[in-house]
């Protein structure tokens, strides 16, 4: 084998996350996206295939939520927890005081033990894979090729 360094060894962490976005409920394999959850000086971020920083390096902890849609991950920062995706954006605020699940019947992101929703597919128009936050409604995102953007 030819050995090939693609990641410095300046993390004290690496853990590899595979994410497979439906495309038309297909699977394939080139609907695999890698990302790295990192830590360092016990500080969490998250690296994308290319090896490039897309969440820095400022939380206690970070969790790959799986669901079919778009790469989600749990953050903790300051014992509160919150949503963010793979591209940075804040889809929850870092506020619970409990855990963030994927409830994948219910198509929602819920509260640990609250039995409270805080992010979910918009059912009215479900086809649209519009998503959105239920304490700010106006805050709509959609998702295209499992990387999911908010609709200004």
């Amino acid at each position: 084998f030819k050995e090939t360094k693609v990641l410095p060894a300046k993390y004290d962490n690496i853990k590899i996350v595979n994410f497979h976005y439906y495309n038309n409920y297909y699977r394939s394999e080139e609907d695999l996206i890698t990302s790295f959850i990192v830590t360092k000086n016990r500080k969490a971020g998250l690296l994308n295939d290319a090896y490039k920083k897309v969440i820095p390096l400022q939380y206690d902890e970070i969790k790959y939520l799986s669901n079919p849609y778009f790469e989600a991950y749990l953050v903790k920062k300051n014992n509160k927890y919150g949503l963010v995706s793979k591209n940075n954006l804040l889809l929850v605020p870092i506020i619970y005081e409990n855990e963030i699940f994927f409830d994948s019947e219910r198509k929602s992101f819920d509260i640990k033990n609250e039995y409270k929703t805080v992010f979910m597919l918009d059912y009215i128009q479900p086809s649209k894979n519009i998503w959105f936050n239920i304490f700010n409604e106006n805050n709509r995102y959609i998702i295209t090729n499992g990387i999911i953007t908010k609709i200004e």
